[in-house]
């Protein structure tokens, strides 16, 4: 009897691990990466934003129209 109990016990925890690996599976594979944006860093105040809406002036980067006219 208790053997019994014993391979009944070892079976319910393999079919719960088992279910717990195929849920996981399941959530990686829908899982979307998330792209890549370059950053760069303000020249004045280090604030780091998509170079995309930084302002270039002369090679750096800053992140508002403010610094940019405010140059040190």
């Amino acid at each position: 009897m208790l053997l019994r109990l014993l391979i009944a016990a070892i079976i319910v925890c393999l079919a719960i691990i088992l279910i717990n690996r195929l849920r996981r599976g399941k959530k990686a594979e829908n899982r979307q990466p998330i792209p890549y944006e370059e950053t760069v860093a303000c020249k004045k105040c280090s604030l780091r934003l998509p170079k995309a809406d930084a302002i270039e002036r002369g090679g750096d980067y800053y992140c508002c129209q403010e610094h940019a006219v405010d140059i040190d």
